[in-house]
């Protein structure tokens, strides 16, 4: 019993030596996964620990995790049958994509490393994981569609130019977490008009972090909190810190409409009754300066707690009105101004502002207004006026891109097609040896949708492929055996001269008798034809030796053409074996034959395995013979 179950044992132990088992990933494999239909890269952070799944972020962190051509990705929160669990978007994992719209994201991703996101120009949906931490550099930069940012509760810290160019970000609530946001983080969002914050103590907050944002945004925080002095205008969520009222009076009368600026930069328009009101002053002392079109501005000093500033008095001055002109929450470009002279038209400005997909046809009195101005147009108006621009969409474009599939060879290349306006295909463009295209597919290898140089008036993006037809060469014919008829049998004695190029002259003038030979057949007698110069029939079923008759008497002067007709054409003089046998041998026709392919691989495989059971196999009956023998020895 003890011999077998040491048999026993050595063969598990040379199981497990031959037979390879799966191991954990490593930190730093990089492996593929399928989701939805589409391949994403991953990359291992952390090992298993026993029950303890390991750790994974979405790409290898130096190229793009998923196709370029994708609209739509859905990450998993694990991985591997659960074995790993997605915490990290990585580098650049998703970036440059033209075509992506939306990003599903599950909230076991705690980081969004540098430029995860960047350029993604039409992400306008994504979800924001309720366990992110930090929002990396560059990480959103220039995804112009997104229109609003959830910042969870456990967001910590937002990196250099991390929503940077976000120029579709109207309003932003930063939660009480938040402990950083460097340099830039929000640097030339346009759009932002708004950011709240929730912490009753400001977080750090970098040089330039809402530079270049609209001219509008405003700064909202909790009452009573304190830190948030560098951040310029604000307005407290309850109260104001400080403000001073006033009013603008011209020869006892209230003057509407005058711009009333401090001396750090807080400016506050004039009512119907003259009153203005400038909030958000920190104590110290101010200047006010009053201006208005067709008026001489006018300063005025003031110390913090003077509540009510009037009297100032204006002495005319040459009338002027201002016409400005504004983008609009939509548009991009600096706003501007021009002067109107009383009484004189003035030439309104062309297009100067940008909007992406849009072009703009004139000028409104009101953002999102009617047309009201013609580019160009003249106004002629003795009032001030502002204006923002008209848009118009622009017909969105689609890409036809053309990829040569796995067998054909020639570059990828792409062609627009403008929304609602049918695009011609190209003709053939890619080459396949034994192949001919003949159209464009859906999928490499599919069949022909559209011929060559058809019209593609869908709009949609499209990716088309070749759609090859096999040039079928005609095989040459075998070529066809004709049956040569048995040789008329020739007798040796009967050769006909062949006259030469220099005839000899007869020096007779009587000619030769022709002689007539009969030949002797090897068979019956009565079967022998009789054979003339003139004629010789044919008997192909009868085979004819020739013998040789009595000389002919002949002229000597035809006796040398004789021979050399004679030695000219032996075969014809003296014909052996079967002449059709000698003359066309029988073609040789070979067969092709086409072998199967065969996996070797999996060949080889099965040939492993089964040489390794043999292997064990005697092993262990080696083995076991060699206890066996110890065994009877003892005894």
């Amino acid at each position: 019993m003890k011999n077998r179950v040491l048999s026993l044992f050595v063969v598990l132990l040379l199981l497990i030596a031959v037979f390879p088992f799966s191991a954990a990933a490593y930190v730093g494999e990089i492996f593929t996964e399928d989701s939805g239909g589409i391949l994403i890269t991953y990359k291992v952070l952390t090992e298993k620990n026993g029950d303890a799944p390991g750790t994974v972020q979405v790409g290898s962190g130096s190229k793009s995790a998923v196709d370029s051509e994708s609209r739509a990705v859905v990450i998993p929160a694990a991985v591997k049958g659960g074995e790993y669990i997605v915490t990290a978007i990585g580098e650049r994992a998703i970036s440059n994509f033209p075509y992506l719209r939306s990003v599903s994201l599950p909230d076991s991703i705690t980081v969004f490393k540098d430029y995860s996101f960047q350029y993604c120009e039409q992400l306008s949906n994504i979800n924001i994981p309720a366990s992110l931490r930090s929002i990396g550099e560059g990480a959103f930069w220039g995804c112009n569609r997104l229109s609003s940012f959830l910042f969870p509760a456990s967001l910590t810290e937002i990196k250099c130019a991390a929503l940077a160019d976000c120029n579709g970000l109207v309003s932003v609530y930063l939660p009480s977490s938040l402990q950083t946001i460097e340099d830039a983080a929000f640097w030339h969002c346009s759009s932002l008009k708004t950011v709240t914050f929730s912490g009753m103590q400001a977080p750090y907050i970098g040089g330039g972090a809402f530079e270049e944002c609209n001219d509008k945004l405003t700064f909202i925080i909790p009452a009573g909190a304190s830190g948030y002095f560098a951040l310029g205008d604000y307005t407290s969520s309850t109260e104001y810190i400080c403000s001073v009222s006033g009013t603008v009076l011209f020869d006892g009368r209230a003057i509407s409409g005058a711009t009333v600026t401090s001396s750090d930069g807080k400016t506050a328009k004039t009512a119907d009754n003259g009153k203005f009101i400038i909030n958000n002053l920190i104590s110290g002392n101010y200047s006010l300066t009053v201006s208005m079109r067709g008026y001489s501005d006018e300063t005025k000093a003031l110390t913090l707690g003077d509540a009510n500033i009037t009297g100032f008095d204006f002495e005319l001055s040459r009338n002027m009105f201002e016409v400005k002109y504004l983008p609009g929450n939509d548009g991009m470009g600096d706003s501007f101004s021009e002067e109107k002279a009383l009484g004189i038209d003035l030439t309104l400005s062309e297009n100067t502002f940008s909007r992406n997909g849009y072009s703009q046809s004139g000028w409104a009195v009101s953002e999102g207004g009617t047309l009201a101005y013609e580019l160009g147009s003249v106004y002629s108006s003795d009032a001030d006026i502002t204006l923002y621009p008209v848009w118009a969409a622009l017909p969105f474009e689609y890409t036809i891109k053309y990829k040569s599939g796995a067998h054909g060879t020639g570059a990828e290349t792409y062609q627009t097609k403008t929304e609602n306006v049918p695009a011609k295909l190209k003709g053939e463009m890619f080459k396949r040896e034994g192949f001919t295209q003949t159209g464009w597919a859906l999928s490499d290898g599919g069949k022909a949708l559209y011929k060559l140089g058809d019209t593609y008036d869908v709009n949609s993006d499209a990716v088309l492929y070749p759609a090859w037809v096999e040039v079928v060469v005609p095989p040459t014919p075998e070529p066809t055996p004709v049956p040569i008829p048995e040789p008329t049998p020739v007798s040796t004695a009967t050769p006909v001269p062949t006259p030469t190029s220099t005839p000899k002259p007869v020096p007779t003038s009587t000619p030769a008798p022709s002689p007539v030979f009969s030949p002797v057949p090897t068979t019956s007698p009565a079967q022998a034809p009789v054979s003339t110069p003139a004629q010789a029939p044919v008997s192909p079923d009868i085979k004819v030796t020739a013998v040789a008759a009595p000389a002919p008497v002949l002229a000597p002067e035809q006796k040398p053409d004789v021979e050399a007709k004679l030695s000219s054409t032996p075969e014809a003089a003296a014909p052996t074996g079967t002449p059709a046998e000698k003359e066309s041998p029988a073609p040789i026709i070979s067969e092709k034959h086409d072998m199967p392919m065969t996996n070797y691989s999996n060949n080889f495989e099965y040939i492993f395995y089964l040489v390794s059971a043999v292997l064990v196999a005697g092993v262990a009956y080696y083995i076991y013979n060699v206890v066996r023998k110890l065994k009877i020895r003892r005894k």
